[in-house]
């Protein structure tokens, strides 16, 4: 081989040589970058379990859970539907109770199975027990008293104890001292009530409604969206087909 023809054959080796480079280099690179440039994988729905219409911060609600405040308030407007009645009991019992307890869920528990002990001795022992913190006697109608409260002394004869019962923020029980021989929307009732609360009482109800606006919500039946009020709505989350 001549000294004038190396220098030209080696020319024409360096731009094939450079190619195969390239080539073998955008291979290895080209998956890489198809990754990278992938959209995140979107997350799993949440599995709720039967029944669940609402999911209040990731809680499922259940009908039934709103169908047990039901009749408390047809008694109070018997004139009304059981569309009305619900939407009334979602705003005013379980959504309040829920938002509650995502505050401090622990806690909660905590207060139930407290109440339920306290609640065993009273029934044992036919007085209010020692243990017993938060003590009261309380008078009045439903309108002094709230629905969760009075509504209890529906069915209890004088002298009896009410079961445990979820209140804002707490549990109570109490046992019946007077009621009316009718017992209706206007009655007074009299009561001796133990009450264990997981949040300060002092103020509980401003806490919870700014949970309430604040929390996500899901709409699991879209039936049941129409029921919920619109400001609780602005933070929702899904709604299911």
């Amino acid at each position: 081989m001549s000294p004038s023809t190396e220098p030209l054959r080696n020319r024409g080796a360096w731009p094939i040589a450079l190619a195969l480079t390239v080539s073998l280099a955008g291979a290895l690179w080209a998956p890489a970058c198809k990754k990278d440039a992938a959209e995140p994988a979107q997350p799993a729905p949440p599995v709720y379990p039967a029944g669940t219409v609402i999911a209040f911060d990731g809680l499922p609600i259940s009908a039934s859970e709103v169908e047990r405040w039901v009749p408390v308030i047809a008694m109070m407007e018997p004139d009304k539907v059981e569309r009305h009645w619900r939407r009334l009991a979602l705003a005013n019992f379980v959504l309040p109770f829920r938002a509650a307890e995502t505050l401090d869920p622990a806690g909660r528990n905590e207060a139930y199975r407290a109440a339920q002990h306290l609640h065993g001795q009273a029934v044992e022992l036919n007085r209010v027990p020692e243990g017993a913190e938060f003590v009261d006697v309380a008078s009045g109608t439903f309108h002094d008293m709230g629905l969760a409260d009075w509504y209890q002394a529906k069915d209890l004869e004088v002298g009896a104890w009410s079961p445990v019962y979820e209140t804002l923020g707490g549990f109570a029980f109490y046992r019946l001292l007077e009621k009316p021989a009718q017992f209706g929307p206007r009655s007074p009732i009299r009561i001796e009530r133990v009450q264990v609360h997981f949040l300060d009482p002092r103020g509980v109800r401003t806490v919870v409604d700014d949970a309430l606006r604040a929390l996500p919500i899901d709409i699991v039946d879209p039936e049941w969206e129409a029921l919920v009020p619109p400001l609780y709505l602005q933070n929702l989350v899904k709604r299911h087909p």
